[in-house]
């Protein structure tokens, strides 16, 4: 029976299968796009190109690492057994990830395995996002005990023209020059450690000032601080006895979104000192903060230099604390971090503000103290956010991620929590709810403990 696709012209075949492969739910994306590809030859092809755009292989903690190696024998079988080009996954793959979050020791047998730059070298010409994910705190893995194949193929994947996106996790001894030659635009790096911590490293990592995105943590080569530039935060960061410095000026000219996680009180003066000097054209700035900070961290000296970003258009801050009943520092520290200092004031083209809070929450969950514990702490952030130094704001977001503790005879509804969840906000930010310019959303998720 001859298929009706071919009365539909291709464009709009393909614009029918496009929507199913930017459907949110993944599951259900997969599972039509599968059938599509099943259907006939018209359909086969531009479903293929959304099923195999992304290859993610991973090891969880608790799965042997030889699984992982066996699925990357497979694959290469399906990449170098497949000579008809109209079938074979290679064309449409743009992006490989691999995920490991048992020991260093396994991820060595993974990355050193001789299928691997088989895989990658295949995949070279098209590749557009690469990320090697070690998740294991135990023990970095080392570059230089790598195998040579590994390294090399890796060093020519970077220096692809095609690739945009590079994620790395807990690696050290990386070369400064790895990005030396590339066409990347966005970094993903966390707990790297490099085999210099000067300035160069830089210049390799960024070179010509291309990169547009970066997430990094406090390992990030950013310059030392010294005792003046504690002192002194608004000093700029060219320093007439040290001109290497002006290279932080070249590399991060064109960051427009930059994620940084922080650690210490140290992690965030360094970020901001650089902030104050390089990123003039950065549109969207996201703080992420760990609970190894102390609660000593935060000072009007070192507040968001609104006033160096001209270009900033959202701000979000996050906290990985939990809040809970006698415990509202996460909300006080995103609060002194949002406090702009008496000098400085929050650039023209801040328009968007979003929160990320981790809220614990016990049964009855009736009271609105279940659902935001230290209502007066909220109030003040409600205040703060319709101060006239934040009139220029026109939207806030409230992404709340509660961990709820369950005690019987009480039954969890997460349907009924969430509703109350946004009526309880209302109450909770009145100025903001009642407030012309201002618009607010919430989004809360749950997430039971036993």
């Amino acid at each position: 029976m001859p298929c009706a696709a071919h009365n539909v012209p291709s464009e709009v075949l393909e614009l029918f299968i496009d929507e199913l492969g930017n459907t949110i739910n993944e599951r259900q994306s997969w599972d039509a796009l599968r059938s599509c590809m099943l259907v006939c030859h018209a359909f086969r092809y531009r479903a293929q190109r959304h099923l195999f755009r992304d290859i993610k292989l991973v090891q969880d903690a608790h799965i042997q690492s030889t699984k992982l190696v066996s699925r990357l024998w497979k694959l290469r079988a399906m990449m170098l057994d497949c000579h008809d080009v109209s079938i074979s996954l290679v064309p449409h793959v743009r992006s490989f990830r691999l995920v490991m979050e048992s020991s260093a020791y396994d991820a060595y047998g993974i990355l050193d395995n001789e299928v691997l730059p088989v895989i990658l070298t295949k995949l070279l010409p098209q590749l557009e996002e690469f990320a090697v994910w070690i998740r294991s705190f135990s023990m970095a893995v080392n570059w230089s005990h790598l195998n040579t194949e590994f390294r090399d193929v890796f060093m020519a994947l970077c220096r692809s023209p095609n690739l945009k996106t590079l994620r790395l996790r807990n690696m050290v001894d990386l070369p400064p020059t790895i990005l030396a030659g590339s066409a990347v635009k966005n970094i993903c790096f966390h707990i790297l450690r490099f085999d210099s911590s000067t300035s160069p490293i830089l210049e390799g990592l960024i070179p010509n000032g291309q990169v547009e995105s970066i997430n990094i943590d406090y390992c990030f080569p950013f310059p030392p601080l010294t005792d003046i530039d504690i002192d002194h935060p608004d000093l700029q960061l060219e320093d007439p006895q040290d001109p290497s410095l002006s290279a932080y000026l070249t590399a991060l000219a064109q960051v427009k979104r930059l994620k940084y996680i922080i650690f210490s009180q140290t992690d965030f003066t360094r970020s901001m000192r650089v902030a104050r000097n390089a990123f003039a054209h950065l549109e969207v700035l996201e703080l992420e903060i760990i609970e190894l900070v102390t609660h000593a961290f935060f000072d009007d000296a070192w507040s968001i230099p609104f006033d160096k970003l001209p270009n900033l258009h959202t701000l979000v801050l996050g906290h990985k604390t939990d809040i809970r009943l006698g415990a509202y520092a996460p909300l006080t520290k995103v609060a002194a971090i949002l406090q702009p200092s008496v000098d400085t004031m929050p650039c023209p083209a801040l328009r968007n503000i979003e929160f990320n809070f981790v809220v614990a929450s016990h049964a009855p969950w009736i009271k609105k103290v279940a659902y935001f514990p230290g209502e007066h702490v909220w109030n003040a952030l409600d205040g703060l956010l319709c101060e006239e130094s934040f009139d220029g704001v026109t939207s806030v977001t409230l992404n709340l991620e509660y961990h709820i503790i369950q005690e019987r005879p009480w039954a969890f509804d997460s349907r009924l929590f969430v509703e109350r969840c946004e009526r309880h906000c209302r109450e909770v930010f009145p100025k903001i709810h009642s407030s012309k310019r201002k618009q607010m959303w919430i989004s809360a998720s749950c997430i039971p403990l036993p």
